[in-house]
């Protein structure tokens, strides 16, 4: 379990359906074999992904905004889930290309798994692949991310690589979670607990006083 530093936190506390904090970087490919599938770029690019151990992390909150968010191993990880094929619509020109990637990048990643997509896109007029990457700020610059990527054209295929079993440990809970910010506060924050307390207490009535207005309004 690792938690964000603020300034990779500072992404998802300011994200919202109309700005976006996640990156884009566009990766036109040319195959070393000019007469390897599309099939089976797809299969190393799969792998590469799945070898990544970053990349099977998902963000997971702090109950009432108590402390940072942290990165977890996520226990339903299916990198078939991340990585998807489309055919960019005829000519296949930048054109249409840029109308894909628009598209891509104009929806939230979902917060319950990890924050990253990999698109990869056939059809483009010069015959080359086209690889989108999005992967939320919060998690990795798009330039580690595209290097990432560079190697996986180079890893031999293991038809049973996603195969491989890995040890699922459960998500932690809220108990865990709060018992592990204080104890990080209580470390590293010493002199600013009392804010962080004020503000997480502050935090509790307010939900008390939300649930209370909605009863009495359901009442009424």
């Amino acid at each position: 379990m690792h938690r964000l530093a603020g300034q990779d936190a500072i992404f998802l506390y300011r994200e919202t359906p109309t700005s976006m904090m996640h990156t884009l970087k566009v990766h036109i490919v040319k195959p070393v074999d000019p007469d390897e599938s599309h099939e089976s770029q797809y299969q190393k690019l799969k792998q590469s992904l799945l070898a990544n151990p970053v990349l099977r992390k998902r963000i997971v909150p702090v109950p009432f905004g108590y402390h940072h968010p942290v990165l977890i191993e996520d226990p339903d990880f299916d990198v078939s889930a991340h990585i998807f094929r489309a055919a960019i619509p005829a000519p296949g020109t930048m054109v249409e290309l840029d109308d894909m990637v628009a598209q891509i990048g104009s929806s939230l990643l979902d917060r319950s798994r990890p924050l990253w997509e990999m698109w990869m896109l056939e059809g483009l007029d010069s015959g080359h692949t086209v690889l989108v990457h999005k992967m939320h700020h919060a998690m990795a610059d798009g330039k580690t991310y595209v290097g990432l990527v560079n190697k996986g054209w180079d890893v031999p295929v293991d038809e049973d690589a996603d195969k491989t079993e890995r040890p699922v440990v459960a998500l932690p809970g809220a108990r865990r979670l709060l018992w592990d910010a204080t104890v990080d506060h209580v470390k590293h924050d010493i002199w600013n607990l009392w804010p962080i307390l004020k503000s997480f207490v502050g935090n509790l009535l307010e939900l008390r006083r939300r649930r209370q207005s909605s009863t009495e309004t359901h009442i009424n």
